[in-house]
């Protein structure tokens, strides 16, 4: 159940999705990739590569509601602590629903979120993409990326990690089912990272 609010950002209700058989899927396909081997397709990962710089276009652009568009209706935000563990019984960075995605969209765009205000300026930047028809009809997708987010005042921060996208396909294009970002230094005091 949904709804839409006067600025067009459709809010969701509940998260019913999230089920013992969805968390067993995620962990499941988490570790699908581990023994891949090259990615020989490259007209896919050039067509997914477009997703994912777009994507990273339109949080530098702060465009979150068309950024928000790009996730499906039971889409996972995943930044994982521990990128071994269950996500069930482990504390994560992030562990986004649809329903907190819209929240994390909102706050972005709040005067009275004052943890990221003055609002910070973004710039992503994504390599070595690659991409693989799964035999399920999904497309998963893995890329290295660097995020610097900077607020006036403050310093620059920079994330690197690695992200794990899980792609879907919806009348006639292909949005973002799961998105795990895998930091690596996810052991270090760090500033958390409001958009990755």
């Amino acid at each position: 159940m949904s709804e839409r609010l006067g600025n067009g950002l459709k809010l969701t209700a509940e998260s019913g999705y999230l089920t013992d058989a969805f968390y067993a899927d995620l962990l499941r396909d988490r570790d699908v990739l581990l023994e891949q081997g090259p990615c020989t397709d490259t007209a896919l990962s050039a067509e997914c590569a477009a997703l994912l710089y777009f994507e990273a276009r339109l949080l530098d652009q702060k465009r979150y509601e068309q950024w928000l568009d790009l996730y499906t209706d039971d889409a996972i935000y995943w930044i994982p602590y521990d990128d071994t563990a269950d996500v069930r019984s482990h504390i994560n960075l992030v562990f986004d629903d649809r329903r907190r995605l819209e929240d994390r969209v909102l706050r972005q765009k709040s005067s009275h979120a004052h943890a990221i205000q003055p609002d910070p300026n973004y710039q992503h930047v994504v390599s070595n993409v690659e991409a693989w028809q799964m035999p399920d009809g999904c497309r998963r997708v893995l890329a290295s990326q660097v995020a610097y987010e900077y607020r006036y005042g403050h310093e620059v921060h920079r994330y690197v990690y690695r992200t794990d996208h899980t792609l879907k396909q919806h009348e006639n294009k292909w949005l973002i089912a799961v998105k795990r970002c895998t930091l690596i230094n996810i052991d270090a005091a760090f500033e958390p990272p409001t958009l990755l």
